[in-house]
């Protein structure tokens, strides 16, 4: 995670170096530049301390150190109906399965005798 906060510290930087350009080249006022600028440095400066932060010695490395486990991608799977297979992919749940379980046989359905909707024999599905 460190790294990524130093690649959003490197953007700010970048950010302040462009605001320059466009403040010479004449694309934007001079007064606002300024006020991007000190923003950009602020933001800096808040990256440099949660990195300072990050590198101290008695920081946890994040979730995965916590007592209990993240569950949160479990949760959202089971919303989205899917269900994890034994080799820890997600696919998802098949219709007609309970509990992600597969049934066996087919019970005959009641609706299925007879004609189809169009020939008014058979029962509306």
């Amino acid at each position: 995670m460190v790294r990524f906060l130093f690649y959003a510290k490197g953007s700010a930087g970048e950010v302040r170096s462009q605001l320059y350009h466009a403040e010479d080249l004449g694309y934007a006022d001079p007064r606002a530049c300024d006020d991007l600028r000190d923003l950009c440095r602020d933001i800096s400066r808040q990256i440099s301390a949660w990195i300072q932060s990050m590198q101290a010695p008695g920081f946890k490395g994040g979730p995965r150190f916590h007592g209990e486990p993240d569950r949160a991608w479990a949760r959202f799977a089971a919303k989205a109906g899917l269900e994890r297979q034994p080799d820890g992919r997600y696919v998802p749940r098949r219709h007609g399965t309970e509990d992600g379980k597969r049934k066996t046989e087919e019970e005959p359905n009641a609706t299925d005798e007879g004609g189809g909707p169009d020939d008014g024999t058979g029962p509306l599905r």
